[in-house]
């Protein structure tokens, strides 16, 4: 085999690895919130998590493996204090925003074991100011290579002036 057939042999599996990592959509914002996330994001930001990512990390290690996003500084996160207040909650399998910021997500269940499936929602006094949706079959959580990369473009998103893909409901 040549050099070059290996190169084209080797593209699209380097290329199916890049856009496999996950997908964000629903990107939702209040009026105003966009710019309350991005200068949240570049304090000390702070999150909440409920539920487990498909490799049964816990809270901590979620936390510690999440980045703001490098336009924002990219501070690492720290787990949020009990009605600590703004912060970003997370939570795994299917999660309400509004549940995620009223309660912490209580009644939060786990991701399947083969998929990630994550809603992280940007709470103000108690109530979801903006969210979005996260789903990965190749990122189960804090073990797998990309996971602090995906929620970094999902923070990103959130803290974007402008319409997002996914539903397109950018406010």
């Amino acid at each position: 085999m040549t050099s070059r057939s290996a190169a084209c042999l080797l593209l699209p599996l380097v290329l199916a690895g890049c856009a496999g990592a996950g997908v964000v959509s629903q990107v939702d914002r209040s009026p105003g919130s966009a710019q309350q996330v991005k200068a949240f994001l570049a304090s000390r930001p702070v999150i909440s998590v409920a539920g487990s990512p498909p490799d049964g990390a816990a809270p901590a290690a979620v936390a510690a493996a999440l980045r703001a996003p490098a336009s924002e500084g990219g501070a690492a996160f720290a787990l949020a204090g009990p009605g600590q207040d703004p912060r970003l909650a997370l939570g795994f399998g299917a999660a309400s925003p509004d549940a995620l910021c009223a309660d912490g997500g209580g009644g939060v269940g786990g991701s399947s074991a083969d998929a990630l499936s994550a809603t992280v929602a940007w709470c103000v006094e108690g109530e979801a100011r903006g969210s979005a949706r996260v789903t990965s079959r190749a990122v189960l959580g804090p073990s797998s290579p990309g996971f602090g990369d995906l929620f970094a473009s999902t923070f990103s998103q959130m803290a974007n002036q402008r319409r997002s893909g996914g539903d397109g409901a950018g406010r």
